[in-house]
This record gives C-alpha cells, structure tokens and sequence, in this order.
C-alpha cells in the first residue's frame, strides 16, 4: 500500500512527524542546518560586544604642550577634560574634540570617536537593536505563520546578508544604529523561524532534548565570535568575517522543507506527501503494506504506556531558547482542547485525554528559547484559528480576575523582565570584567554549556519551582558577593570578583532555560498562548533595558550588578509562590488553577 494524500490527510500533523522517524538521519540533516542558524545568530547580537571596546583614549593635547599642567589628581580626567593656564590660572576644559587611542585593536569608538560625551551611543545601538528585535517580534514574525517558515527564513536570512556587511561599511554611527535597528528586526524574526520549524520537525515525544540541545549551539557561536575577536583587531573585518555564516542560506536553499506542521495544517498534502517521501529515501525506509494498522496499534501501545510514566517530554517540555510557541500547531491543538471541553459532560475519561492529548500538544506552546537566545516572539498572539476557538471559554482579561491568576500573571510579567534584562545585561558586561575579554567571553559560554546540561538533568527530577529559586538566587547572590569583593582590601579580589561572576552567569543561564517551561504550565489551556505572548513582550522590555544598564555607571560595573543582584534575589523569592506543575495536568480552566 503505497502512501497517498489521501492517507496523509487521514493523520494529526504529530503522526505525520513520526513517519519520519523519532530522530532520523533526515531529521538530523535538517536539524543540524537548522541549529546553524541558531549559531550564526550569536554574531549580530553580541558582537558589539567586540567592535563596540574602548581601547583606551587620552585628550589630544597637540595645541596645549605649551601650557599644559600636570593632572591635578583626579584619575582619568586626561580623557575627556585637559587642565591648562589661562590667566595665570589653572582652568579644566573639555577636549578640544581629538582623541589619541591605544592602536591595538580598532572598533566603532576610535571610528567615529564615541567616548566622553559621545559614549553613551554604543550602549543606544544595542538598546535600538533590541527595540528591533521588539518591532521584528510583532510585524515580521506573523508572515512565517502566513507565507511559511522556510520562505520568511530564506528571505530574512538573504536581507541579513546584505545589512550585515553593509553595516562595516557604514559612514556615520546614525547609519550605523539604523541598520542596528533592522537586523534585530531579522535576527529576531530567523531565530523564531528556527526554532518554531525544530520543534515541528520532531514528534513531541521526542522534542525536548533536540530543543535544548539546539540553544548550545548558541554557547557555541559566542565560543566562535571570542575566538575570532582574538585574531581579528580591525572592527569592519570582525564585522565582514562574523556576517558570512549567513551564508548558510546557500545549504538551506537546497536542502531545507517547508515546515511539515506549517504544510499540513494548510491543507498542502501533496507537498507533505513529497517530504515523507524524500526523508523515506534518505532513511533509507520503505513503508509495508500493513503500515497504516500497525501504526494505529503502535500509537495506542505508546498512549498506555505514558499514562504511567513520565517522559522527559511530558513532564519537560521547553526551553528559553525555543521561541516557537507554534501558532499552527497550537490551531490543531486548541482544536482538539475545546472539543475536549465541550464533551466534559460526555467523556468519562476525559482527565486521561487531557494528560495524553494535551500535555502532548500544548508543547509547541511551551518550548521557547532564547538567547534566547533568546528573546520572545508575539507568534502567541497570532495563532488566531486555535484562539477564536478558545476565546469562547476564556478571554486574556480572565489572568486578572481572580487573586491567584492575577498574581501569577504579574509575578510572570516581573520573572521575565528581570531574566531577560539580567541575561543581556551580564553578558553585554563582560568587557567590565577584569581579566582579558575574550576569555571572559569564551568562558562563559563554557558556564552557560554546564548549565543548560544541569537543567536537562533535574528538569524532570526535582521540578520546576525549586530549581528556578535556585537559579535565580545563585545569580542575585553571586553579583551581589562580586559587589562586596569590589569594596574589600582582600588580595586578588579581582580574580574572585571573575569568578563569582561567572557562578551569577550560570544561575541566569539555568533559570532562562526553565522559566518558560513553569510559566507556560501554569496558564489555562484556553488563554495560555495570550499569557505567555503578554509575558514576552515583558521578556522584550528587559532585553531593551540591559544596554541602558550600562549607561547608568559606563565606568564600573557597581551599579548594573547591584541591580541584576538585587532584582534576581527577589524573582527567587517571588518564584516561591507560583505552584509547583511537576506531574500535574495542565490546567483548562481558572478555576483548576485557582485551586492549586
């Protein structure tokens, strides 16, 4: 019996996936270019990092030799003010706008002279590339849910080519935040793409460790970038040499499908037809003639078996770094959660529907990453088919209700603002720390790497609440310990103030990577996709915060850790008071939440 679209049709899109195979060379294949892109996604976001560095600067005081006097104490008053005779009298000015700089490496700052009262422009591109990301979230996402994920990516990925390199050619820094704001619009909207097209190319039984394990990649770009920041010094070829890994849009031109789920939901069986077959020939899989009932028997084997079992899916399932959050693949799912609900009275056994069935659907929902990643997606608010259907239970006004969803919505509004502001933040203050940057860089990837592999382990052993609390204080407390070292007269405190660094770098990295799982189990099936797509325009607002951070103490790293200490000592705290949703069901209604 050959497959037909007929016998296509006849599937859920999850059952498509498993005619694939759990993890088949094919989906290997794809999931390796995809987690490229995932890689490549590093550079646009954190490179200023590298071509934004002050080499150190003194005034140019050419014109004042003559009389010029001696510093008068105040350390590093050189920079931006000279101290000069005028009348006999000792008079500060500010530089007459020429600058010398240490020659070892060049950046953006010794391009258009962004120090002293111009400083502040290099953390303003990083906030107006995040404002970007914001603006790609909302306008350029939605087109992947319209026009298909592949075709949104293609194109995306083509523009970033064209902006990136443009952006070592800019002429003016207004030119170049401009095209700042851009890229975040296309990076954002390509790392939404990725994640969503990863997490529907696997069956959901098997999605979880794929999801988690394409966020190392991203450790792995940041690795990449302070390697080559150590070998390249001049900031437009940094810039040219970290905007060629786009030109993996070549391999995905060739080998990339369409999205399965994207393809199936909008009734294109021939095309889905035409992937199963290719990934049978590259599996090397021939399907029999019986194929069709010992499918049906295999699935109703598998659904018994997970009534008693806790995979690592069911009981884990996302994933900071995946911001998919599928819209078409939550319209099968919110299909099928509002039958279920409108045959409650009928269904004796609906609570055992709802542990297989939903858990097993809602996970497009919930596995969200990044960066991560990062950042956030408005993809919850444009998955319109499943949310009319569940509009007609609850509405988004129904998370501020009632006591306990109010409070939940607003410690999850609070959550991700601090996470998302403390991520970037700590990362966008790594040429504040003490040490060489570039192994400050590398190595906290290697931290980041430890604790997404922590999570993987405890995520379906301990729970959610208690690991985050966890996280969250071992981030407030480290930033907050390096504050006190700062102030200390103890030897090689710089060295400990590295270290302990580095330990708060691993509490926001492990916390990022599990928030979204917790919060995404709390909200009822019927408003979830609206709450968590509020809660990432929360996310959002915290990534845009980080860059100005800096701009609070430019010279010192005392203010931004005091805030990223005292904040996520208190997201611990707040952690606290959000229910425990290990092994529990997902909720389907406010009053199944309200009685946690």
């Amino acid at each position: 019996m050959e497959m037909t679209i007929e016998k296509i049709s006849q599937l859920q899109p999850d059952e498509v996936l498993t005619l694939l195979g759990t993890f088949s060379r094919y989906q290997q294949i794809i999931y390796f270019l995809l987690c490229l892109v995932i890689f490549r996604g590093v550079f646009p976001v954190l490179g200023i990092i590298l071509i934004g560095r002050d080499p150190g600067h003194v005034c140019d005081t050419t014109f004042y030799n003559d009389s010029l006097t001696t510093n008068s104490g105040h350390e590093g008053s050189s920079q931006c003010y000279i101290h000069t005779m005028r009348k006999e009298k000792n008079v500060t000015i500010p530089c007459p706008g020429t600058w010398k700089y240490n020659t070892t490496f060049t950046s953006i700052v010794t391009e258009w002279d962004l120090v002293c009262n111009r400083a502040y422009l290099v953390d303003l591109s990083s906030t107006v590339y995040m404002i970007g990301c914001a603006f790609g979230c909302i306008f350029l996402v939605p087109f992947g849910d319209k026009f298909g994920r592949r075709c949104v990516l293609l194109i995306s990925l083509a523009c970033m080519i064209i902006l990136s390199i443009g952006l070592a050619f800019s002429n003016t820094i207004i030119l170049f935040i401009v095209l700042r704001f851009f890229i975040g619009m296309l990076n954002m909207t390509i790392t939404l793409n990725v994640y969503c097209m990863i997490a529907e190319f696997l069956p959901s039984t098997h999605r979880t460790l794929p999801v988690i394990g394409a966020s190392l990649f991203w450790s792995l770009g940041i690795m990449v970038l302070a390697l080559v920041g150590y070998f390249i010094k001049d900031w437009k070829i940094l810039q040219i040499v970290t905007s060629l890994p786009n030109l993996v849009l070549l391999l995905l031109w060739w080998f990339l499908p369409e999205s399965i789920t994207w393809l199936f939901l909008k009734g294109n069986y021939q095309e889905t037809l035409n992937i199963v077959q290719s990934a049978n020939k590259w599996n090397k899989k021939k399907l029999g003639p019986d194929f069709f009932s010992d499918f049906h028997n295999q699935k109703e084997v598998n659904s018994q078996s997970s009534e008693g079992s806790d995979s690592l899916l069911t009981s884990g399932r996302a994933n900071h770094h995946d911001p998919s959050t599928p819209c078409n693949t939550l319209e099968v799912s919110a299909a099928n959660e509002v039958n279920m609900l409108e045959d409650n009275n009928k269904t004796p056994h609906l609570h055992q529907k709802e542990n297989g069935l939903t858990r097993s659907n809602s996970e497009d929902v919930q596995t969200f990453q990044s960066t991560s990643y990062l950042t956030s997606s408005k993809n919850y608010q444009n998955c319109s088919q499943g949310q009319e259907l569940l509009s007609v239970t609850l509405s988004f006004c129904s998370l501020f209700k009632t006591p306990r969803m109010l409070l939940y919505t607003l410690i999850t509004y609070y959550l991700l603002t601090v996470v998302s502001l403390s991520y970037f933040g700590i990362l966008l203050n790594t040429p504040a720390l003490p040490g060489n940057i570039y192994i400050n860089l590398f190595f906290s990837a290697v931290v980041e790497i430890a604790a997404n592999i922590v999570v993987m382990f405890i995520i379906n052993r301990i729970g959610r609440r208690k690991p985050i609390c966890c996280f969250l204080l071992i981030c407030g407390i480290s930033n907050l310990v390096s504050l006190g070292i700062f102030y200390s007269e103890m030897q090689n405190k710089f060295v400990l103030m590295l270290i302990w660094s580095m330990i708060g770098r691993f509490g926001i990295s492990g916390s990022y990577s599990m928030i979204y799982l917790l919060l995404a189990e709390i909200f009822p099936t019927a408003v979830r996709n609206q709450a968590m797509g509020s809660a990432s325009l929360f996310e959002n607002f915290g990534s845009i915060l980080a860059p100005l951070v800096m701009l609070l103490d430019s010279n010192d790293i005392i203010l931004p850790l005091s805030i990223f200490g005292v904040l996520t000592v208190v997201g611990g705290l707040l952690v606290l008071l959000l229910p425990e949703t290990h092994l529990k069901p997902l909720p389907n209604s406010v009053g199944q939440v309200e009685s946690w």
